[in-house]
């Protein structure tokens, strides 16, 4: 008993195989969190009869942006938990080439979540030197620039970020297929198992 502190300390045993259930918990989850990208992209880019009350299209499609980013997020944190679930090679590049579409998207999310200490020039990413010598400080927070086709446009930048809603809604469902195809290769490793 002296020693059940040291316990922690030693390397924990790789998690147990997934279950049907966790496995079917993984493909709602990446539907629910694809179905809110779709949601948020069509929210962001098309007019609302509501609109006139937030003062225009343009708040109400900023925030609409501001919870697409946080939608991709959502989206991209189950497919990891899935990848370390399933360690799935497919799966891995499918993750990659979601951010590789959406390389900003992560970052206004991060400004979004963390705006308070943005605006005191304290946010993780105004302390990245690369950053700042790539993108130069970031004081653009209060500007917003709608570009492309749609009610408002279907690119907001925002802080040296830019989110595509279109281009989101894509990977999200290229990323939703890849969860669900590795998802059904383990099924099918299983049940070759069995046989």
């Amino acid at each position: 008993m002296a020693y059940d502190h040291l316990s922690r300390l030693m390397p924990k045993p790789p998690p147990e195989p997934a279950t049907g259930h966790q496995l079917a918990m993984l493909r709602l989850e990446a539907g629910n969190a694809a179905r809110a990208v779709a949601m948020q992209s069509i929210r962001a880019t098309a007019p609302s009869e509501h609109d006139e009350l937030f003062d225009g299209l343009g708040f109400r499609s900023a925030v609409d942006f501001r919870f697409l980013s946080v939608a991709l997020r959502w989206l991209e944190d189950i497919a990891e938990h899935a990848n370390r679930t399933l360690a799935d090679d497919k799966l891995a590049s499918e993750i990659q080439a979601f951010r590789d579409a959406l390389p900003e998207a992560r970052n206004m999310r991060n400004i979004g979540e963390h705006l308070p200490e943005y605006l005191l020039g304290a946010g993780k990413l105004q302390q990245r030197a690369d950053l700042l010598a790539q993108r130069g400080q970031q004081n653009t927070l209060g500007v917003m620039i709608w570009t492309g086709y749609g009610g408002h446009g279907t690119q907001l930048t925002w802080a040296n970020t830019n989110i595509d809603a279109n281009a989101a809604r894509r990977a999200a469902d290229r990323l939703y297929a890849a969860v669900g195809a590795a998802i059904d290769r383990r099924r099918g490793e299983g049940t070759a198992a069995r046989d």
